[in-house]
């Protein structure tokens, strides 16, 4: 059950920094303990397992140079040439794949440089592969990924969109195509081959992977009636957070039992791209009440310096983010305060800039905060320039002191690119 505590370090920066602007924090040190527990699990049934993190979720190449010198079994899994730069620059390529999907020829050929793996997603950038390969006078990469478009496709959200297998979703190769694709790869010589397939996204049900794992069993099984040996299969990400105060956390163990039943029928490795579930719990994006709203008809709206450009989800998605009131030494204030039916938005000029709909909060005034908890995935990493509004900076508390890893946005950045 996840309690959604304030966490007291708030308080602590709050005491000895002046507050500027909304602010994204992760805790490193309580993220740190998850992912020693997360790999422990998993490397005491999968000795093979590795997990690509997905860079999508929290791109500061500062949390991405931590986990590659902390966690030898972490990799990265980028969805760009930009995030590939930013592997390139810790020196990770050798640990990482490259699933994109409608990417140009430009994008596959910084990819094939640095020796990255690809995993494709339509066969027509197998044939792309050999034609870069062939022009360029250049091998083939060793090792090839193909991204399965199976069937199945589940979310635990309310978000259609985190559905990403079956017939809406535009990523992946058809089940149909899959084995003339491997022959066409053995055919040009690739012969080490990998099965990927991300069906969903954000799944706090283990009996999700039961079914992903029987998934997998049927593609092998369809493979060997064609003679054909798969090296490697990764399983996607999916393992979700548990936005609301009573959802159930995933049951990590149980999911590992489920994924445990393949090293029997897979000799090479196992592996997911775990983003979302790794740095998603422990951000938190702290914002200043800037007016009390209360309309004719008794509604009750918190505005603050906050808007959708810092966290996208709610506005987007209508997902839920759990919130605390703050005071302005930043205590919280929701045990044994007045509780109030209000709503929680930003200021940018867009009536989807909520962060939560007559949601039961402490009752507060302007120069108070708050906190939206679960911010360290798909937070920072969406965000938007509209309206003019400016990044905030990101901070980490890390061996209990802070440090800043990306700045505030200003003026000067916001025109940089403009040609006058």
């Amino acid at each position: 059950m996840s309690l959604k505590q304030s966490p007291e370090f708030i308080e602590s920066y709050l005491s000895t920094n002046s507050y500027t602007g909304p602010i994204q924090f992760y805790d490193m040190d309580s993220m740190h303990t998850h992912i020693k527990y997360f790999f422990d699990v998993f490397k005491s049934k999968v000795p093979t397992f590795k997990n690509y993190f997905a860079v999508k979720a929290l791109p500061n190449i500062n949390i991405l140079k931590y986990f590659n010198d902390n966690f030898p079994m972490m990799g990265f899994d980028c969805s760009s040439i930009i995030e590939l730069k930013l592997i390139k620059m810790i020196g990770a390529s050798k640990k990482t794949i490259y699933t994109s999907n409608y990417q140009t020829k430009e994008d596959l050929e910084f990819a094939l440089d640095l020796n990255v793996i690809i995993n494709i997603d339509d066969p027509y950038y197998l044939n792309l592969i050999k034609e870069i390969c062939t022009e360029q006078n250049r091998d083939l990469p060793e090792i090839i990924y193909l991204r399965v478009n199976p069937s199945i496709g589940k979310t635990d959200s309310k978000t259609k969109s985190n559905i990403l297998g079956g017939k809406d979703s535009k990523f992946g190769i058809d089940e149909e195509y899959i084995i003339p694709t491997i022959l066409k790869a053995k055919e040009y010589g690739i012969n080490n081959i990998g099965i990927h397939m991300m069906t969903g996204s954000c799944i706090l049900n283990d009996t999700y992977f039961e079914e992903l794992v029987n998934k997998f069993k049927e593609i092998k099984k369809m493979c060997e009636s064609n003679k054909i040996k798969i090296d490697h299969i990764n399983l996607g990400g999916g393992i979700g957070v548990a936005y609301m105060p009573d959802d159930s956390c995933p049951n990590i163990e149980k999911i590992v039992d489920h994924i445990s039943k393949l090293n029997s029928i897979f000799t090479g490795s196992i592996s997911m791209e775990n983003g979302r579930y790794i740095t998603g719990p422990f951000g938190y994006l702290l914002s200043m009440i800037t007016c009390v709203k209360k309309r004719f008809n008794g509604e009750i709206f918190y505005g603050t310096d906050a808007c959708m450009s810092n966290l996208m989800r709610p506005g987007m998605y209508e997902s839920y983010h759990h919130i605390t009131v703050l005071n302005a030494k930043g205590v919280s204030k929701n045990n044994n305060i007045q509780k109030v039916n209000v709503n929680v938005v930003g200021g940018l000029c867009e009536n989807n800039d909520w962060f939560a709909k007559h949601r039961e909060l402490a009752a507060a005034n302007v120069g108070e905060f708050i906190l939206i908890h679960d911010t360290g995935a798909h937070a920072h990493s969406m965000g938007f320039q509209y309206n003019g509004k400016l990044r905030a900076p990101e901070i980490i508390k890390l061996n209990n002191k802070f440090i800043e890893i990306r700045r505030k946005e200003n003026f000067k950045d916001y025109i940089s690119t403009i040609i006058l």
